[in-house]
Order: structure tokens, then C-alpha cells, then sequence
């Protein structure tokens, strides 16, 4: 029997996908950020906001996109971006999801390009390179890796709003809500999905707009949070090379801390 070539292009178009956007205070940002998803090609797609307790006007200003049904909004008390992203995943009804911070923005052909990838190659998850919003002469680091789990322990160098992954895989391991993970929970999420062996792959095109602002949460600023990290994550893996880097980025971040408080 001849077997027929899979339909790549009439296959990934029945594939809905779930957008998560958490949002806390980006009153600012959000509506660009909404904007970009609304203009994407790939149209199979749902959009949940989750507010994780704003005191800005973010409801109000989304109201326009809430009564003309365009996004599902659910908001809830403060409790950080790991239990927002968690909410919204719950009620995710997409065969993948894709996650975008409320700062962020994508390029229009983003999330067509992302699951052709990704079907065209069975994987589980596929993150983009990036282009920077509201800074100029930046150097990025992603294009300078291919990806493995050695790389990423030595640095988290996926952007977490250029993630496409299936849905499935972050209902079963969602993003750890303990409260010293607080800005690194993207990171110990994709080592824990590399320790499990999941497939993840690099798509070397900048799709992905990432914002820098003085408000934004950022992993330099959580010093501590980023020595429970590696520390935590040594007893996830029975990989004793990724065990000694573990505890070698432990060290080196526990150093990095002392030099600090003594400058």
C-alpha cells in the first residue's frame, strides 16, 4: 500500500492555539500586545488575559476586546506571573499554546511560522529569536546558540513570549508557583521539560519583540531566586553532567552574590 504525504499545510490549520497573556499593571503595553496577536496570520487561535491583580486601568482598557468577545479575561488576586500563566492554562482549550507577556509583541507571520515548524518536525516546543522595543544597540545572545541542555543550563536564553508548545505538556507540568522562583520560573520550567527530554528546538528568525523598560521583572534583580533555582533542580536529574553544571552555576551565582554585598 503507498502510503500519502501528511497535509502539513490543512493539518496545522485545524490546530487551535491558545494565547496566554499575563498582565500586571502593563495598562501601557497591553493593547499593543493584544493588537499583534489579533494581526497574526494563523487565525485558528484563542486569547486569555489574565490580570493578575492590577491597580492600574488595564480593565478598562481592555473592555473594548472584552465586549467585542475577542479575548477571554479572568482576573484574579496578586500572586506573581507563574500562577497568572497557570490560570490561563487551565482554561486553555488549544491543541498548543503560545505565551506572550503583556510588554511584548510578535511579528504578523509569528505563530504560522512557529507551527509549521513544529509540526513539519514533531516537536513539543519551539521558541524564536527575538528583536528588542525601546532599546537600541543591544546585543542578543540567542543567535549565538543551538540548542541543548548544557547551554541552557549555563543561561536561560529562551524568551518566554516566543514559546509554541503543546498544551498538553504544560497542563501536566505547570509553572512552579513557589515564590523563590518568583522571575526565574520560565527558566526552571524549560530545564525541567530538558531534563524530561522533551523536544524543543530553536527557530532562528526575530519574531518575537521583546520590551525593555525599568519596570520589568528581571532574573538580575532576583539573585536569590536564581541560586534556589539551580539548587532545587541538581535532585531533577539523574544526569551527572547536568548535575555538576547544576551545582557548578550554583557556585557561581552564590559568588556573584557575596561579591555583591560586599562592593
Amino acid at each position: 500500500m503507498k502510503l500519502m504525504p501528511v497535509d502539513v499545510f490543512g493539518l496545522k490549520n485545524k490546530m487551535k492555539i491558545s494565547i496566554i497573556i499575563p498582565t500586571y499593571n502593563a495598562e501601557r503595553y497591553i493593547t499593543e500586545a493584544i493588537d499583534s496577536v489579533l494581526s497574526q496570520t494563523y487565525k485558528n487561535i484563542e486569547i486569555i488575559v489574565v490580570d493578575d491583580g492590577s491597580t492600574d486601568n488595564t480593565e478598562n482598557v481592555l473592555k473594548i476586546y472584552i465586549d467585542q468577545n475577542k479575548i477571554t479575561y479572568l482576573k484574579k488576586e496578586n500572586g506573581g506571573p507563574a500562577s497568572a500563566r497557570n490560570l490561563g492554562i487551565r482554561f486553555a482549550t488549544g491543541d498548543y499554546t503560545a505565551l506572550l507577556d503583556a510588554d511584548d509583541t510578535w511579528r504578523n507571520d509569528k505563530l504560522a511560522k512557529q507551527i509549521d515548524f513544529l509540526i513539519r518536525n514533531s516537536l513539543d516546543l519551539v521558541f524564536t529569536d527575538r528583536f528588542f522595543i525601546g532599546a537600541e544597540n543591544m546585543k542578543d545572545w540567542v543567535s549565538d546558540y543551538k540548542h541543548s541542555t548544557v547551554h541552557l543550563i549555563r543561561e536561560n536564553y529562551i524568551t518566554t513570549s516566543s514559546v509554541l508548545i503543546k498544551t498538553e505538556i504544560l497542563k501536566q507540568h505547570p509553572f512552579g508557583e513557589d515564590k523563590r522562583l518568583f522571575a526565574v520560573e520560565d527558566f526552571d520550567l524549560w530545564l525541567k521539560l530538558a531534563f524530561k527530554k522533551y523536544k524543543f528546538v530553536y527557530l532562528p528568525e526575530k519574531l518575537t519583540g521583546y520590551r525593555i523598560h525599568p519596570n520589568q521583572i528581571s532574573s538580575a534583580k532576583n539573585i536569590s531566586n536564581l541560586i534556589h533555582l539551580y539548587k532545587n533542580n541538581i535532585k531533577m536529574t539523574n544526569n551527572y553532567i547536568y548535575k555538576f553544571l547544576l551545582f557548578y552555576m550554583y557556585l557561581k551565582i552564590v559568588q556573584y552574590k557575596f561579591r555583591l554585598k560586599f562592593r
